[in-house]
């Protein structure tokens, strides 16, 4: 029908820019932009998200960042498809890609495999997004895998509370969604982990975005969101 042509041209138009003030160790460190724009992979939808986040010139004296991620989600649950990050904090560095099979994780650096995938497995940065679909309320817990700089962690998110937070955007009323390991451990290398603040409203906007590690935490805050 025309409707259904209507709703699937209006699907492949769908874009969303998410431009953060980025904060590190209590100094304004820079921009960090996340983009997401409906694409079509392999003759399906799909989404692709791109993150990067750059210091600016006062931090980069003291702890530089350059960090760019490139995503292939699922345009439904933004499961991954694909990932291509390029890593640089400090004197850290790390660039890789892979790719999810149905029934393999691939490294495209090595081209050695992981023959024993069998869930369906989101990017942090992807999982951000998918639970912005979810019913947030407060005490509400969802589960699932993360594959993360060739780690696979068991995820367990919990809507902490709900929390009044300022942003350059404004400011807002929004759920803490905190995810931690089923284990214990800490989610990510370097013993980081994060904490998440979603608008109360029906778009649930990543409002505040924290991510801490050894080398201490980078806060995200909104400036703008736009579609």
């Amino acid at each position: 029908s025309l409707l259904i042509q209507v709703l699937f041209f209006l699907n492949f138009l769908f874009s969303e820019t998410f431009i953060y003030e980025a904060g590190f160790r209590f100094f304004n460190a820079g921009t960090a932009i996340i983009e997401i724009e409906k694409i079509t992979y392999k003759d399906s939808s799909a989404n692709k998200i791109n993150y990067k986040i750059k210091t600016n010139s006062f931090l980069d004296k003291f702890y530089m960042i350059r960090d760019e991620i490139d995503l292939i989600v699922d345009s439904y649950d933004y499961s991954l498809i694909s990932i291509n990050k390029n890593i640089k904090q400090g004197r850290y560095t790390e660039k890789y890609e892979y790719k999810v099979n149905s029934d393999s994780i691939l490294n495209l650096n090595s081209q050695i495999s992981d023959d024993n995938i069998k869930k369906t497995y989101y990017d942090p940065i992807g999982a951000i997004f998918m639970l912005r679909k979810e019913n947030l309320q407060i005490g509400n817990q969802f589960s699932f895998f993360t594959f993360d700089m060739g780690q696979i962690n068991e995820v367990l998110v919990v809507v902490e509370s709900i929390e009044n937070i300022d942003v350059p955007a404004g400011n807002f009323d929004c759920f803490k969604v905190t995810p931690q390991s089923s284990d214990g451990k800490n989610l990510f290398k370097n013993g980081g982990d994060m904490r998440i603040w979603y608008s109360l409203d029906s778009k649930h906007l990543p409002v505040r975005v924290e991510q801490k590690s050894n080398y201490g935490t980078i806060v995200l805050k909104l400036k703008s969101a736009i579609d």
